[in-house]
């Protein structure tokens, strides 16, 4: 008997309500945490049983299936590889044999419709046998679609038509101009180094190691040979089966984590943002252990599961999808070592049985490879996996695998060797200390790549001053006797992240390995050097005053060598460039530059100290008045810079100064009474490292810093640096660094803002304090969840003759350079630099302060109650019980005002040529 629609309806709503329990049921699970594992195959068995039973009940299909129409419903897509994870989208294609009978229309109503209603995503598309071949032929997206058709309900012949006729006259005719268009345009994950798969926040579906390198394998096989189930990728001989076995066992991890990441985002989403990762960790039962948290080890094994899809892929691509396999243009210098041979490009062994009977032929292999830049072919990276076992304890104490292993570093593809080495395991089993930290992540958003792939994108760097756009590099480069030490540095410098203070662990283990691998003392001493004082150049140039000779000296004082200088100068660079445009950008590229320069002056003409600082200041003053004389008289000249304090004239160029004179100027010129200007600003921007240069000229104040750098937060101007300086009549002129401005188009619109937000501030009209906590209310909402870290504070005496250093650590957030300098200000200090240093999501905020009689801060009690506001103010410390020593905002106008500067003795002090700079690591 004919079913009724009312029948129908009510047996598919039974249906869909199964479907609907068994989504829950598959949630609860994921909620519970455990192994996901299977979670994709029975919820993908849900959809298949809702199908065919609601086909099977419904209306229109009884009426179809009474007049013999033929017709298939086929999944296609994720959920025709089985791959339905929670919030996945349900493509359909709704195959009949000649045409489309009116009744299709009221087919999918009743059988896909439910579905929106149970909040999912359906997709479906009506098509004839004809049109699928056309289309197919015509279409390569729609060819990659039916690749992966599968058939669920309805009429199995003309399912199993359509995929004979697609085999036959689509992938056999086509299967060759589908991988050459697939290699063009749909390849993912790309072969440069550094793409989104290394990013902290990976791309589970379409980053490189993603999902989307083993579909590509998938489709690629397909259109190239007899492969219908990703089993055959084994049976056909494209994969061994050690290869397949981890192969499905990485993407069934995958899959795991996007289902997870599905439930927690309640949406279709594959990027795995911070504010999920903890989370997720947390569900697969990761937990904290041995100094590593939870969610690293969770990042490290999933940066692991990614690699090995994404060498998988390589080697397939590497194998069957290159257009040239011809030498190329690289020359080959020498012949291939005994047993080794080059074929279609790449190198393979002859005989694998070989292998067994001369284990070195492994590191051979690599070092031909390092010498020509040819890679090793797909069978010889499966060898090189296979025969991992041969490199024991005997192995890696042979000083012919040492000496093997230094000729690899010094030849020109290095780095890409090296690369295949991490990728096949052979690096991690000749040197377990890199093993142990090769998938090592820190979970934050500065790190943005795993170690192990961080060290040998720093070693890949050195061999890049060679392609001309390092010019500076180079030239330093060349002038290096023995590059060895340098680059044995640049490739275990953060082997020590294993644990914390990693530049410090890190030399005892690098010291094993060198041993090991047979270095010289010589070598072994410089690269030990170059590990423990990797971060001091970075870290001086960003929390220190250049314009210190203390600082210089004591720099120089670390390093001793020039050779030394120059080698750290290109591990800082290099390091910092791997880590990405964060952490090495144009304006800690001059930071560095130019302490670099500063040191070597030093070294070179062994003045450790001296009496160049009046050499200096007379320079200056001599370029000034020529540079101002057709504006400023010789005697209003000397009258200036009589008022002019020496660390001014030392630290800012001549150009400069003519500038801040007009705007000294301008300020004293401004009116009388009332209508006289209380600040002025100047802006220009340095086209050398794309940053500005703000200057404000006003009478002289306390909290005059902090209602600046508040000013500029508001108009959400990025500040890098700042020094604050008083001259003897009274007139504070605070010197900003800033980046790019957030207005590109209209430059000048920004300062006009500032501008008339400090005349504001100045009048009493604008409270910062309360309209910058009503701007961080609102941008706190779209900020991406990071992991929060306690902040750190630290006040250093030792560092300065005339200043006390206040460091502090912290999470990033809107407007806290005003937190920090209006808390300094109601401590009563007062602030002469300011070295501002964000990397992604930390801030390493470093102020030079004195208090108001301009003397240093040197009782414990004090610094005590500094430290304790710093963190109070950022919210992780306890109220501190002694309040009269903050000087309450309502009270900053009737407090005495004082000037910041007093004449006094000039003061060398005795410097200690053994402090050490770097005695704390980045965070």
């Amino acid at each position: 008997m004919r079913k009724t629609v009312f029948d129908s309806r009510e047996t598919i709503c039974r249906t869909s309500k199964e479907l609907r329990a068994a989504r829950h049921n598959l949630c609860k699970r994921l909620d519970r945490g455990g192994n996901p594992s299977g979670i994709t195959a029975l919820y993908t068995e849900a959809v298949d049983r809702y199908f065919r039973t609601a086909v099977q009940e419904s209306s229109a299909g009884s009426v179809l299936f009474g007049r013999k129409e033929d017709f298939a419903f086929i999944a296609v897509g994720g959920y025709g590889r089985k791959e339905l994870c929670m919030e996945s989208d349900i493509d359909l294609l709704i195959l009949f044999d000649r045409k489309v009978p009116r009744e299709a229309r009221r087919l999918a109503e009743e059988t896909i419709y439910p579905l929106w209603d149970l909040g999912l995503d359906p997709g479906y598309s009506f098509r004839t046998l004809q049109e699928c071949m056309s289309l197919a032929s015509n279409d390569y997206e729609v060819l990659t679609s039916l690749m992966d058709a599968r058939f669920l309900c309805g009429d199995s012949k003309l399912y199993l038509a359509l995929k004979e006729r697609f085999e036959k006259k689509i992938l056999c005719k086509k299967g060759v101009d589908y991988v050459r268009w697939f290699r063009k345009c749909s390849i993912p994950g790309g072969e440069a180094p550094g793409g989104s798969g290394n990013l902290m926040e990976p791309d589970l579906k379409s980053g490189p190691g993603g999902l989307r390198d083993y579909h590509a394998l998938l489709w690629c096989s397909r259109a190239l040979f007899p492969v219908r189930d990703p089993r055959d990728l084994e049976f056909s001989g494209i994969l061994s089966e050690r290869e397949y076995n981890e192969l499905l066992d990485s993407v069934g991890f995958l899959l795991n984590v996007r289902n997870l990441l599905h439930r927690l985002s309640g949406r279709r989403n594959d990027k795995l943002h911070f504010n999920m990762q903890a989370r997720i960790a947390s569900l697969l039962g990761y937990q904290d252990s041995a100094g590593i948290s939870a969610v690293e080890r969770f990042l490290g094994d999933l940066h692991a599961v990614m690699a090995s899809v994404r060498a998988v892929f390589q080697s397939f691509t590497l194998a069957y999808l290159k257009e040239n396999t011809g030498p190329g243009e690289r020359a080959i210098v020498c012949d291939p070592p005994e047993g080794v041979s080059m074929e279609g490009g790449c190198l393979r062994f002859i005989s694998a049985a070989f292998i067994p009977r001369r284990p070195m032929l492994l590191l051979e292999i690599c070092g031909y490879s390092a010498v020509s830049g040819r890679p090793l072919s797909v069978e010889a990276r499966r060898l090189v996996r296979e025969f991992l076992c041969l490199v024991d304890n005997g192995f890696r104490n042979d000083p012919a695998a040492g000496k093997k292993f230094l000729e690899i570093l010094m030849h020109p593809y290095a780095s890409d060797a090296l690369e295949q080495m991490m990728e096949t395991g052979l690096l991690a089993a000749l040197i377990p200390e890199f093993g142990d930290v090769q998938y090592r992540v820190q979970f934050d958003a500065y790190h943005m790549f795993p170690v192990g792939r961080h060290l040998i994108e720093t070693l890949r760097m050195l061999g890049s001053p060679a392609d001309g756009n390092h010019l500076l590099m180079l030239t330093i480069y060349s002038e290096i006797d023995d590059p060895l030490p340098l680059l044995l540095a640049a490739l275990f410098h953060d082997l020590g992240k294993v644990g914390p203070d990693h530049a410090v662990l890190g030399v005892d283990i690098v010291r094993r390995v060198l041993d090991r691998i047979g270095c010289a003392d010589g070598t072994t001493e410089d690269v030990l050097f170059l590990v423990r004082r990797h971060l001091l150049l970075a870290k001086t140039a960003t929390r220190r005053d250049l314009g210190d000779e203390k600082v210089v000296v004591q720099c120089a004082c670390a390093l001793q060598s020039i050779d030394r200088l120059k080698m750290l100068y290109l591990l800082t660079w290099a390091d910092s460039a791997a880590t990405g445009s964060r952490a090495w950008n144009p304006w800690k590229a001059a930071l560095v530059e130019e302490l670099f320069f500063k040191v070597l002056h030093i070294l070179e003409r062994g003045e450790l100290a001296g009496g160049g600082a009046e050499r200096v200041i007379e320079q200056t003053r001599d370029e000034v008045k020529k540079r101002s004389g057709s504006v400023f008289q010789p005697a209003e000249q000397d009258a200036t810079f009589e008022i002019m304090p020496p660390r001014y004239l030392l630290t800012v160029k001549a150009p400069d100064i003519c500038r801040h004179l007009e705007l000294h100027r301008r300020l004293r010129t401004s009116g009388t009474g009332k209508g006289r200007k209380k600040v002025v600003m100047d802006a220009y921007r340095e086209p050398l490292d794309d940053t500005w240069q703000v200057v404000f000229a006003a009478e002289d104040r306390a909290g005059l810093f902090a209602d600046l750098a508040g000013v500029l937060t508001l108009n959400d101007v990025d500040v890098l640096s700042a020094s604050a300086y008083t001259w003897g009549d009274g007139t504070a002129l605070d010197i900003f660094r800033t980046g790019r401005l957030p207005d590109a188009l209209d430059q000048d619109k920004t300062w006009r803002r500032v501008n008339r937000d400090l005349e504001k501030v100045v009048s009493g009209q604008l409270v910062l304090s309360r309209k910058i906590a009503e701007k961080r209310s609102g941008l706190l909402a779209g900020l991406a969840d990071v992991p929060p870290r306690p902040p750190r504070v630290v006040v250093d005496n030792g560092q300065s003759d005339f200043f006390t250093i206040v460091e502090v650590f912290a999470d990033d957030k809107p407007g806290i350079l005003f937190d920090l300098a209006d808390m300094l200000f109601r401590l009563n200090l007062d602030i002469r630099l300011a070295k501002i240093a964000t990397h992604a999501d930390q801030i390493a905020d470093i102020f030079y302060v004195c208090d108001i009689e301009g003397g240093k801060v040197e009782e414990p009690d004090r610094i005590r109650r500094i430290t304790d506001g710093i963190l109070q103010r950022l919210g992780a410390g306890k109220p501190n019980k002694r309040e009269d020593t903050i000087i309450p905002r309502s009270s900053v106008f009737h407090i005495t005002r004082r000037r910041r500067y007093r004449r006094r003795p000039r003061r060398r002090g005795d410097i200690d040529y053994d402090n050490d700079y770097d005695n704390d690591n980045e965070r």
